[in-house]
């Protein structure tokens, strides 16, 4: 596990690597290997200049404890003093304003 390993740069979001090394490999049989196509990224797929949403699982009471206390996707009150997530710049809200700071959630 690294927190500094060179391949962070590539995976947005990322905190740590691990890297494991097999001891043995089984082979599957090529008939249940289903062939599969990106249809959609998850709105909850980090990426480069994008904050996603905090997933609902998060803020669930039973879970709380075993989360980081600040998180970047958590909801926090907007200047309104009403529930927002924090967006990055440019980011494009629900309704498709281009607030650069909150997003009210409806």
């Amino acid at each position: 596990m690294s927190d500094d390993d060179p391949l962070l740069a590539e995976l947005p979001g990322a905190k740590l690597i691990i890297r494991v090394r097999a001891e043995r490999i089984f082979p599957n049989c090529p008939r249940y290997i289903h062939r599969m196509a990106m249809v959609e990224r998850s709105v909850y797929a980090p990426r480069p200049e994008y904050a996603p949403p905090e997933p609902e699982w998060k803020s669930h009471e039973d879970l709380r404890d075993a989360l980081p206390e600040h998180r970047p996707t958590q909801k926090r009150k907007n200047a309104a003093g009403r529930p927002g997530r924090i967006r990055t710049p440019g980011q494009p809200a629900r309704d498709g304003r281009n607030a650069t700071e909150f997003a009210d959630t409806p």
